[in-house]
């Protein structure tokens, strides 16, 4: 959640330049993925081996 919070203090400016967040496969779980699409954003990612 540390990480997603990091991008959401900022969400205001990063939602002026684009809805889509792109990330690598170590932040697709479920906790980071919700918190970044409950503030309107989306995900572009690589699932993770354990997905």
């Amino acid at each position: 959640m540390q990480y997603a919070n990091s991008i959401l203090r900022h969400k205001d400016a990063l939602a002026k330049l684009s809805k889509y967040i792109l990330v690598d496969a170590y932040f697709s779980k479920e906790p980071f993925v919700t918190a970044i699409c409950n503030q309107q954003f989306e995900i572009i990612s690589r699932l993770r081996k354990d997905a």
